[in-house]
């Protein structure tokens, strides 16, 4: 019986680069391929996708062969049953929407239909758009068309290569549900390719980290970024947590996450019950060692100093604070550290600036 994984044991050499690989992927929900420029993401994928051939290794999707260099096999990426979607979502120009998506339809070969057109023009909302040209369409429909063309060529895997990262800030975070949509309501595994950790926090539900062509961490999407994926000048933490309640008066819902509840702005998608995460930046969270009062702050989280050091040459120290057992880092000033008397044990409370809500 085929396993539900996509098998990844390769080697592609470049002038000045490398990659090496042996990774097993479930083929289920999504997983991001995160790491700086440079790391080999981008290359993986069109490995993945047959646009490039590995100089040794093999390459199974669900036990099938798609490519074994020893074997001298290599199926063209016509022959995968993998969906590609790559950063600018190139659609035929002289083709309406519908023509498009008739085009994406052709390449679906044998491989049995569990969806229909209108099942995926409803779900992306593209309906409106079938008569439309590429050259009417906003940047974000050309993705969302771009994503149903893919996904009705009825494939086993969706590979995304940075589809987003032309998108300003605001319509990219208006088209991640829909990926989400898709992948919940069709089943589709998700391979994402992106360097945006809040992007990454919104969408995966696993992690593959690169740097300079080598796996550095592979697994959970929370602890695989709070470990690996923050750096000197981007610290942070992300933080689970649980939509609990809804005050409607004032538009904002109640999160709990580790060290007490957060007070966030509602979003209609959400319901209670729902699992979400928090995207906390070291530079936007102050210290108190009393619970505030008077100030616009709002939202303050209980926790314990768990390490004080340098931060550079400069002004800054770095405080670890502990949540119930989740690291936080808090950047303040030497001067602030001096004032409070911060010492290792100490209870505190981090005051939370800004949270970005992912996820």
């Amino acid at each position: 019986m085929p396993t539900d994984t996509l098998t990844l044991d390769l080697e592609k050499r470049f002038a000045g680069f490398g990659l090496a690989l042996s990774r097993d992927l479930p083929l289920e929900g999504i997983t991001a391929i995160f790491g700086p420029s440079g790391s080999g993401k981008s290359t993986l994928l069109r490995l993945i996708a047959g646009f490039e051939r590995p100089d040794r290794g093999r390459i199974l999707g669900r036990d099938e062969v798609w490519c074994d260099t020893a074997a001298r096999r290599f199926l063209p990426p016509y022959k995968r049953p993998a969906g590609f979607v790559r950063q600018g979502a190139p659609l035929l120009p002289h083709l309406s929407v519908a023509g498009n998506l008739s085009y994406g339809e052709k390449r679906t070969g044998k491989r049995p239909a569990r969806y229909s057109l209108e099942d995926v023009t409803a779900a992306l909302d593209i309906a409106p758009l079938m008569e439309h040209r590429p050259a009417m369409l906003s940047g974000g429909e050309r993705q969302r068309v771009a994503l149903a063309q893919a996904l009705l060529t009825r494939p086993d895997i969706l590979l995304l290569d940075e589809p987003f990262s032309a998108l300003d800030r605001k319509r990219k975070l208006a088209i991640l549900p829909y990926l989400q949509r898709l992948q919940a309501q069709f089943a589709m595994p998700v391979l994402y390719v992106s360097h945006d950790i809040e992007e990454v926090a919104s969408l995966a539900d696993r992690i593959l980290i690169l740097e300079a062509g080598r796996e550095t961490a592979y697994g959970d999407v929370t602890a695989c970024l709070n470990a690996h994926a923050f750096g000197e000048d981007d610290d942070g933490a992300i933080l689970s947590g649980q939509v609990t309640a809804f005050d409607e008066r004032l538009d904002l819902m109640d999160i709990e996450v580790a060290g007490g509840v957060l007070r966030l702005p509602a979003e209609q998608s959400r319901s209670i019950g729902d699992p979400v995460r928090l995207l906390l930046r070291a530079n936007e969270v102050a210290l108190s060692l009393t619970r505030p009062d008077g100030l616009s702050i709002r939202n303050a989280l209980t926790g314990e100093v768990a390490a004080i050091r340098a931060d550079g040459d400069g002004p800054f120290m770095r405080v670890e604070v502990t949540l119930s057992g989740t690291h936080l880092p808090v950047r303040v000033t030497r001067a602030a550290a001096e004032d409070l008397s911060l010492q290792e044990g100490q209870a505190v409370y981090a005051l939370i600036k800004t949270a970005t809500l992912a996820g």
